[in-house]
């Protein structure tokens, strides 16, 4: 025991080190077979909870010998490794972010489909709201406002691009409906895919009262697709939820196909 105690407090400098380079090297990204990813994924948090746990006693055998020295460098190390792997991961994840993810490669927009384009804003000088300034000149961004006709469901739902690639508003019409909320489900056309499933629901949920004559529902409900990249297209069916809270029950109302891209972090 006392060699090992020995042993700890004269390589006390290892577990920091380990612990660093541990946290960069299993960030990089394909160094490892894609099992080895998967197994680091779930345990790596094991391995440096047991290089800091060799650190620690290193910490209190270097107190117990007293080795004040080799204590405080534990403990200098501990703290400057915790600061050296917040400070990479945070900017491993900005670069990570900011990848491609390849998304619409993996998923094409099927031969022949056709498919909705968000429409667009234009931009007009002045104005009593603001929204941006590009050098002296101030324009305020509106939405293009479409057709709707209440005989064309295909009209009901009505989609725009946002300020970035990804982000969307959406409006919703209908005619005669009870008190509920409305949301959208998205998925990937080629392969079904739910699409930002974890947020997308309570983003683009709006509770209303009875709805007694067609008309707005939604106005301009803004949201964001996660999967995919700025400039890269692929098919998504957007649908229309309702929920009932007296029968407790759900059903779409309708579905409508996009061309879309992913906002990318």
């Amino acid at each position: 025991m006392k060699k090992f105690s020995n042993w700890l407090v004269r390589y006390w400098w290892i577990w920091p080190v380990a612990c660093t380079v541990f946290t960069i090297v299993v960030c990089i990204p394909g160094l490892f077979p894609p099992k080895i990813d998967a197994i680091i994924d779930k345990s790596g948090w094991l391995i440096e909870l047991f290089l800091l746990f060799m650190q620690l006693l290193s910490f209190i055998y270097a107190l117990k010998m007293k080795k004040k020295g080799k204590a405080l460098g534990c403990l200098a190390a501990g703290f400057g490794w915790l600061i050296i792997t917040i400070a990479f991961s945070f900017f491993y994840f900005l670069w990570d972010q900011s990848q491609p993810t390849g998304y619409a490669a993996s998923h094409p927009i099927p031969e022949g489909l056709e498919y909705n384009i968000p429409l667009g804003h234009y931009k007009i000088k002045g104005g009593d709201t603001i929204t941006s300034k590009f050098g002296s000149s101030y324009y305020e961004y509106i939405p293009i406002n479409p057709t709707i006709d209440a005989n064309d469901t295909t009209s009901y739902l009505q989609i725009w691009n946002s300020f970035q690639g990804g982000i969307y508003n959406y409006s919703f019409y209908y005619p005669e409906l009870l008190s509920g909320t409305i949301y959208l489900r998205c998925f990937e056309v080629s392969k079904n895919e739910e699409l930002s499933a974890m947020r997308l629901k309570e983003a683009t949920s709006v509770d209303f009262h009875r709805h007694n004559k067609f008309g707005k529902i939604v106005d301009m409900r803004e949201f964001t697709i996660y999967e995919g990249d700025w400039g890269d297209y692929y098919a998504v069916r957007v649908e229309v939820w309702y929920h009932d809270p007296v029968k407790k029950e759900e059903r779409m109302l309708l579905s409508k196909i996009y061309r879309m891209e992913g906002w990318m972090r």
